[in-house]
């Protein structure tokens, strides 16, 4: 809402030197008193929802000027919601804290300030203090964790090698077992193979020794079968010589 510029003296919030009816005081640099302002009640409805820096109170000196009536026509002063005084430009229409108030205000601001600062830096120097501590002692407890969870590694891994070296002592033994058993059974098969091979032997010389008696029997009784058949022979020849001799003198006998 631009600001019309009325004439002084008007009755329209304009900051002037005699009013009747007089709802606060601006205390500025001109005369070094106080001066007496009316404010209409629209206005002061149309700047209760003020902007959020008014709250903050950031005020510098370059705003002296917006109070002194002598320039733009003067400022408008009305009460805020907030519990204190604020003005609004005529030309700007920017709404600023009432000077009257702000330098008080801005002094107790400063002791506050002050006060809150040092005791903000004694708590965050408590709380730094603290947080340290408590960080010495989170990295005490993490490195005795970690030395804990380091030692239970190491007698694990001590362990898990105790067992692994049992084991293959174990498994050593197992395969020595093996070996002998091994070897125990080729043994015996070795044995038992020449046991074989030896009866296999015993037999097959018995068998050749019935062999070459069957063969000769076989032999002495060929020869013997030929024996009697030269007998035979020497028989029948003897026999034939015989009848021929007979024959040949029985046929001289009837010759004579």
């Amino acid at each position: 809402m631009p600001f019309q510029s009325p004439r002084r003296g008007s009755k329209s919030g304009i900051v002037t030197s005699q009013f009747e009816h007089s709802v606060g005081y601006a205390k500025g640099p001109h005369n070094g008193g106080q001066r007496r302002v009316e404010v209409e009640e629209s206005r002061l409805d149309a700047f209760s929802n003020a902007p959020k820096w008014i709250e903050r109170g950031s005020v510098t000196s370059r705003m002296l000027r917006y109070v002194s009536p002598r320039h733009y026509g003067g400022p408008l002063i009305h009460q805020q919601n907030l519990g204190f005084p604020a003005v609004t430009h005529p030309t700007t229409n920017q709404t600023q804290l009432c000077l009257t108030w702000l330098i008080g205000q801005k002094a107790k601001k400063k002791k506050k300030k002050k006060k809150k600062k040092k005791k903000k830096k004694k708590k965050k120097k408590k709380k730094k203090k603290k947080k340290k501590k408590k960080k010495k002692k989170k990295k005490k407890k993490k490195k005795k964790k970690k030395k804990k969870k380091k030692k239970k590694k190491k007698k694990k891994k001590k362990k898990k090698k105790k067992e692994e070296e049992e084991e293959e002592e174990e498994e050593e033994e197992e395969e020595e077992e093996e070996e002998e058993e091994e070897e125990e059974e080729k043994k015996k098969k070795k044995k038992k193979k020449k046991k074989k091979k030896k009866k296999k032997k015993k037999k097959k010389k018995k068998k050749e020794e019935e062999e070459k008696e069957k063969k000769k029997k076989k032999e002495e009784e060929e020869e013997e079968e030929e024996e009697e058949e030269e007998e035979e022979e020497e028989r029948r020849r003897r026999k034939r010589k015989w009848r021929e001799w007979k024959t040949k003198e029985e046929e001289e006998g009837r010759g004579r």
